[in-house]
């Protein structure tokens, strides 16, 4: 369930407020300075939503903010639109999150990258040479020192730290595609959820439209006075 952050309300106009469900309306900014007020998450909506797909590490309040934009931008109407926003909230979630994926992707190879360069510019055939690039391979995220020695290896070679989340990237370059694929696929997704807002919303606005042009027809055939106040003849005449 999205984390409430609505303003406690007062005792005095709801009397009800300790055992009513919390409401999620509050102020928010705009860029421009102006204060716009979010609707409000019926609380039966909050139920279906369920939990925010957060992952550890990541924090609620986050996802509740995209939530609120996202409930303002869209102001959905109905349960219908309701779902496809949460739709929305969660593939834009997701987009926001693959990036950070890819990141760490690099961070995960960069002690095999160190051990691979190390090795490379040492030197491949003698076993002192391999535990030596072990040896700094392991202690890099932790000594300083073995740090400075790495840099100052691939210094030799007119390399820099760069090479080392190269060497990562390439290790990894599948899986690190996959992610750019994923991401848009979230963002058909999202485009799909929009367009099915769109497209329902211009349904409702045509449908009193067809009704007017269906009863004006029938007024014509009657030869009694359509929606507009204009009289017709019946046919038969």
């Amino acid at each position: 369930m999205p984390v409430e952050n609505s303003q406690s309300q007062n005792h005095e106009s709801q009397p009800e407020a300790n055992s009513a469900p919390a409401s999620s309306q509050h102020e928010l900014e705009t860029p421009r300075g102006e204060r716009l007020e979010q609707p409000t998450i019926p609380p039966e909506v909050q139920k279906l939503f369920g939990d925010p797909p957060i992952l550890i590490g990541e924090d609620p309040a986050h996802y509740n903010c995209l939530l609120d934009q996202w409930v303002i931008a869209i102001a959905p109407q109905d349960i219908a639109e309701w779902l496809w926003l949460k739709d929305c909230v969660d593939e834009s979630w997701e987009i926001l999150r693959l990036p950070r994926f890819k990141s760490a992707l690099i961070s995960l190879g960069r002690g095999n990258a160190i051990y691979e360069i190390m090795r490379e510019v040492i030197g491949r055939g003698l076993p002192e040479q391999k535990g030596h690039a072990e040896r700094l391979a392991s202690e890099w995220f932790t000594d300083p020192k073995a740090k400075d020695q790495v840099i100052g290896v691939l210094a030799t070679q007119g390399l820099t730290e760069v090479s080392i989340d190269a060497r990562a990237l390439s290790s990894c370059v599948n899986r690190y595609t996959r992610i750019d694929m994923l991401r848009s696929g979230a963002m058909a997704r999202r485009n799909v959820a929009l367009r099915e807002i769109e497209r329902r919303r211009a349904e409702i606005v045509q449908s009193p439209e067809r009704t007017s042009k269906a009863t004006d027809e029938t007024a014509d055939e009657a030869g009694v006075a359509s929606s507009d106040g204009r009289k017709s003849s019946p046919t038969s005449q």
